[in-house]
């Protein structure tokens, strides 16, 4: 008799762990199906477009923010920027009835490929040193976090295929911040600040 209490709490605690994982494909299923919702509006240009550009010289950080919406409501934001010469990126937010379920980032930055010309030659070779990230939220909790990382460089013949790069699946640490950015650009919205800074700096 002893030993049947452990074995239902560890029966018990398996079927748990099932449920939360069909629960999570569930909703990893339904973002999917909302995301090619929202991809096929924007592609078939039945979206609304608002640009907003900004700059901040002290950072120092220069973007574009367009909000996508239809009937009012925004669906897409792509913010794209660059800090300085080296680094930059587009991060993409879809929202769903004014909540975020999809983060998508794609950011890197370029160095020159030391070592590949010859010792009295500069360096004309440079690569570029990339972050994917994809991350799943459910009333504004993330539910999957995906990232890869890859190189692609000047002097290869064939370059690499970010979509041949498998996601490894990461603690999702960085959806606070993700969900507190996408707050704060739904807040510019309409606000008439093109051409400033938008950061507290």
């Amino acid at each position: 008799m002893k030993y049947i209490a452990p074995l239902v709490i560890t029966l018990l605690s398996l079927a748990h762990l099932t449920a939360q994982s069909q629960d999570t494909e569930t909703i990893i299923k339904d973002i999917r199906s909302k995301y090619a919702t929202v991809m096929g509006l924007k592609d078939k240009e039945a979206l609304t477009v608002e640009v907003l550009e900004y700059r901040c010289p002290d950072f120092p950080e220069e973007g574009t923010i367009t909000y996508y919406s239809q009937d009012e409501e925004v669906k897409l934001i792509e913010h794209s920027f660059s800090e300085g010469d080296h680094y930059g990126g587009k991060n993409q937010y879809l929202v769903w009835e004014g909540k975020l379920f999809f983060y998508f980032s794609d950011v890197g930055y370029w160095t020159f490929d030391m070592g590949t010309g010859d010792e009295d030659e500069p360096v004309s070779q440079t690569k570029d040193i990339i972050t994917e990230s994809r991350f799943y939220f459910d009333n504004e909790e993330a539910v999957k976090c995906l990232s890869k990382n890859y190189e692609i460089r000047s002097r290869d013949a064939e370059k690499v295929k970010p979509e041949n790069i498998p996601n490894e699946e990461i603690n999702c640490f960085d959806s606070p911040e993700i969900m507190h950015k996408f707050k704060a650009i739904m807040e510019l919205k309409g606000k008439g600040v093109n051409g400033e800074c938008i950061w507290n700096e």
